[in-house]
């Protein structure tokens, strides 16, 4: 795996939950595992 792939990777998944920042990025997935986790 080359640096290149894992800037393509990262750039799609920013892409895809509509982020512009990691920490942003982290608090988005957090969120979304997290409402998967509700039981009430």
């Amino acid at each position: 795996m080359t640096q290149n792939s894992v800037k393509q990777a990262l750039k799609q998944m920013f892409r895809k939950l509509k982020v512009s920042a990691r920490a942003e990025m982290g608090a988005k997935l957090r969120d979304i595992l997290e409402g998967g986790r509700k039981t009430s």
